[in-house]
C-alpha cells in the first residue's frame, strides 16, 4: 500500500474534501497524511488521521473592517503574504513528502507541492473541488458575477486571470523551483492542475 500526501491550503470548505478523501484512502490500506491549516489539527487528528500544519491559522486572513465589511489588501502587502506562502510550502510539503509515493494537492494555492512531487520524481495529483475551477471557454473564472459570456469573452477572462497568477506567484514560484534545479514555468495554474506519473 502507499503512503500519500494530501495538502491544500485553505478553509474548511477546502480542508473537509481532502479528509474524506484521506479517510476513505485509509479505509483502503493506505497512509494519508494530510498537511493543512494549523486551525484543524485537532479535527483531523480525531479521525485518525497524521497532521502536519502548514501556512497561517485562517482565522488571520478572514478580519473584517469596521461595518462587517472584508478588509482589501493592498497588492505590495498581498505579494509579501504570496512570497512567504510559497517559501513555507516549499519548506513543510519539501520535508512532509519525504518518503511519500504520492501528493495530492487540493485547490490552486497549494503552489509547491507538484514542484516538489517533480524534484523528488514522485506521482502528483490536483485535486480540482469544482469543474469552474478549470480554464473553459464555455465559463469564466470563478468569481465572475456573471456566468453566462461568449467564448471568446471567457477565453479573455481567463486569460486575465493568468496574468494575475503571474503577477503574484510566478516570481517566489519560479526562484524555489530554481532552488530544487528545476526550470522556470510561465504559466502558474497550468503547472498547479498539471498531473504527473512519475
Amino acid at each position: 500500500m502507499s503512503k500519500i500526501l494530501l495538502s491544500t491550503i485553505g478553509s474548511r470548505g477546502d480542508v473537509q474534501p481532502i479528509l474524506a478523501l484521506a479517510l476513505e484512502l485509509k479505509e483502503l490500506g493506505h497512509t494519508p497524511t494530510l498537511c493543512v491549516p494549523p486551525d484543524f489539527k485537532d479535527w483531523i487528528e480525531s479521525f485518525g488521521v497524521a497532521f502536519v500544519p502548514i501556512g497561517s491559522p485562517i482565522k488571520a486572513f478572514s478580519a473584517r473592517a469596521p461595518g462587517g465589511k472584508k478588509m482589501k489588501i493592498p497588492r505590495e502587502k498581498a505579494r509579501e503574504m504570496v512570497s512567504m506562502s510559497v517559501k513555507s510550502q516549499f519548506q513543510v510539503i519539501g520535508d512532509a513528502a519525504e518518503g511519500v509515493d504520492l501528493i495530492v494537492a487540493g485547490g490552486a494555492l497549494q503552489t509547491a507541492a507538484r514542484s516538489i512531487a517533480e524534484a523528488l520524481e514522485i506521482r502528483y495529483v490536483y485535486a480540482s473541488y469544482c469543474a469552474c475551477t478549470l480554464p473553459s471557454p464555455d465559463h469564466p473564472p470563478p468569481r465572475n458575477h456573471r456566468h453566462s459570456w461568449p467564448g471568446f469573452v471567457n477565453r479573455l477572462l481567463w486569460a486575465k486571470n493568468d496574468r494575475s497568477w503571474k503577477s503574484l506567484f510566478e516570481a517566489p514560484l519560479n526562484e524555489h523551483r530554481g532552488i530544487l534545479g528545476l526550470p522556470a514555468i510561465d504559466n502558474v495554474p497550468a503547472c498547479v492542475a498539471t498531473t504527473l506519473m512519475a
